[in-house]
């Protein structure tokens, strides 16, 4: 099927973002489970060459798996002169900005209002959790407050109404994960990727680094869910081996990182209002923390509106899986570079 074809075939799908990614996967696993006679188009914006084999796999599979119920379209974003890229601006501020205007290019093209977004409430959120960090060096890629504000650039844009959905912004990665896992198989789930420094580009070697943040949230899930992850095959570094003392490895420092972010959101869990001391770990300035609670509640469609206590159990769910794992990772256990006194 052309192109064409599918952009006229999209006013009777659901347009999703898809890429590599584990939560693009168990996103779209978890929307076709419950939608049972639902079609999607997912649309993928392609930065990088070596990941369209493993988007077209996945959505190979998951057709196979829901029937045909998966259209795909890939538009091509790579530089043709590989020498442009020693100019790039490195922080990538405005890709999230391009991949969302191919989306709603595709849905708007079909004849729809409507982009999901498949991506968990922990990332999407990025919340620094410790005063100490810059906020502005933290991703807002995916963040509700982005595509609230997007969907309204766009609603004023079309003259009509415009929605960026986040149907994930109060799960987990390990939620995305466990929704799924009885039904795709772990080869699938595997197959993905979650590396904030992929492609790692070790000649013969694993893709992914599996020790930043992204790579940590990734073990966290499949230990969680039961997905047995060989760290020799997918992995440049092996997160669960005892390295013993020593000075951290620059990606490793991350994982300190995150077991410190983690023990100021507890206390902040703990506090005699933790809604609003959890808030004011969000690195968001004062006037805008009310807006991430109405824009979440817009992205992630509550019917209610109120979504504080929504916040607080995806908060909750998340510290109590990192103390799950915590025990698990000797590295955490044997350094003590980042730990608070």
């Amino acid at each position: 099927m052309t192109q064409r074809m599918l952009l006229a075939a999209a006013a009777r799908q659901r347009v999703c973002l898809f890429s590599e990614g584990l939560d693009s996967l168990c996103g779209l696993a978890n929307r076709l489970q419950k939608d049972t006679a639902g079609e999607f188009l997912a649309v993928s914006a392609l930065t990088q060459n070596q990941c369209e084999p493993k988007i077209e796999n996945a959505i190979r599979r998951l057709n196979l798996l829901y029937g045909q119920r998966v259209g795909a379209l890939v538009a091509p974003l790579q530089r043709a002169d590989s020498d442009a890229r020693s100019g790039e601006e490195p922080s990538q501020r405005t890709r999230s900005f391009l991949l969302l205007a191919v989306g709603a290019a595709a849905a708007l093209m079909g004849g729809t209002n409507r982009v999901e977004v498949f991506e968990n409430g922990i990332e999407m959120l990025n919340f620094p959790f410790e005063p100490c960090l810059t906020p502005e060096h933290f991703s807002r890629a995916m963040h509700p407050i982005t595509l609230a504000r997007m969907s309204a650039f766009l609603s004023a844009l079309t003259t009509e109404p415009f929605l960026f959905a986040a149907p994930f912004v109060f799960h987990t990665k390990t939620d995305l994960v466990r929704s799924v896992s009885g039904t795709v198989s772990h080869d699938l789930l595997r197959d993905t990727v979650s590396c904030m420094h992929f492609p790692q580009r070790n000649a013969g070697g694993a893709g992914q680094c599996g020790l930043c943040a992204g790579c940590t949230l990734r073990h966290m899930a499949f230990r969680a869910c039961g997905v047995a992850d060989p760290a020799a095959r997918n992995y440049h570094a092996d997160i669960f081996a005892d390295e013993g003392e020593g000075a951290a490895a620059p990606h490793e420092q991350s994982l300190f990182q995150m077991d410190q972010r983690v023990w100021h959101l507890q206390k902040a869990l703990d506090a005699l209002c933790p809604e609003a001391a959890v808030l004011r770990l969000s690195g968001l300035l004062r006037r805008e923390r009310q807006e991430l609670l109405q824009a979440a509640a817009v992205v992630g469609e509550a019917s209610g509106g109120n979504v504080g206590p929504d916040l607080l159990g995806l908060m909750k769910r998340y510290a109590s899986e990192w103390a799950d794992f915590q025990p698990h990772v000797p590295r955490l256990l044997t350094h003590a570079l980042f730990k608070p006194s």
